[in-house]
């Protein structure tokens, strides 16, 4: 009789000392999965969720393999994410998405006169936000990083053409113009700087605004959605400039960018301007698709 309650006691031990095991190896207690905290039971994915929905959240399998748990803050893996130098449109995390979304709609400040946008304010709606990942941009434009003093890093906004269905599909299209899903594949290119306005008033470079509203100007919709980039932007050593120099085809010396200054600045735009002379100073950190 005394070894038949000792088998039940035995195996009641059991789970304890794996659990012991697991806590003593820094595996969360939860998910039985991720690394646990310092000093904690728990992977911070766990612990920010609570103990009432971690079983699911921590269920959620990798989008590519199938096998492996998603890493928390996007639809991949660890190992899935960063197995190949390819361009992804990357689920990020709510808070990263709302502080998109709040600057989106914040900098979507037409001036008095621009009857237009202040009308189409009231009907615009973000449909996607997706961060761009891509190893070859990330590299470079880190590296650029390292060369500059000030750095002066900003978030800028540049709208272009969309020819496809990517804000649905997340699936970077082959069509040769659209300039969405290929500076998402390529990055910006100064030499395709000008081929579609002509007009440059501050000479061949890469344009970048504060206001949205104002990028909206160079987006082109595919069935109604729009798409612009906010872009990561190595400001530097910026020259103000309040007159036109379209002659421009490199910062002038001693400095990393030219911003163009607006009416209230002593210039004659309606919106400020952050213009790029290389290519590496800039990189298309998220996509936004809307409605307006």
């Amino acid at each position: 009789p005394q070894q038949q309650q000792q088998q039940p006691q035995q195996q009641q031990q059991q789970p304890q000392q794996q659990q012991q095991q697991q806590l003593h190896r820094g595996i969360c207690r939860s998910c039985q999965t991720r690394q646990a905290n310092p000093g904690r039971s728990w992977c911070e994915h766990c612990y920010q969720r609570g103990s009432g929905s971690t079983a699911v959240v921590c269920a959620r399998k990798c989008r590519k393999c199938q096998q492996n748990p998603a890493h928390k803050s996007y639809a991949w893996c660890v190992p899935c994410f960063g197995s190949q130098d390819l361009t992804k449109l990357v689920t990020t995390t709510p808070s990263k998405v709302q502080s998109v979304v709040n600057q989106f709609h914040s900098s979507w400040a037409p001036f008095a006169g621009d009857t237009a946008k202040l009308q189409s304010k009231a009907r615009l709606r973000v449909v996607g936000v997706y961060s761009v990942w891509n190893k070859t941009q990330n590299k470079k434009y880190n590296a650029y990083k390292l060369t500059v003093n000030p750095v002066n890093e900003q978030r800028r906004w540049h709208g272009t053409n969309l020819k496809c269905a990517l804000h649905s599909t997340q699936t970077l299209c082959v069509t040769a113009d659209c300039a969405v899903c290929s500076i998402s594949k390529t990055g910006f290119d100064l030499a395709r700087a000008q081929s579609k306005h002509i007009f440059g008033r501050f000479g061949a470079g890469i344009y970048t605004a504060n206001n949205s509203c104002k990028s909206h100007d160079y987006t082109l919709d595919h069935g109604g959605v729009h798409a612009m980039f906010l872009c990561k932007v190595v400001v530097g050593r910026c020259q103000k400039l309040s007159q036109d120099a379209p002659h421009l085809r490199a910062c002038p010396t001693g400095y990393h960018s030219v911003v163009a200054q607006t009416k209230d600045c002593g210039g004659h735009l309606n919106y400020s301007e952050t213009v790029l002379y290389n290519d590496a100073a800039l990189m298309p950190a998220y996509v936004v698709f809307y409605t307006v």
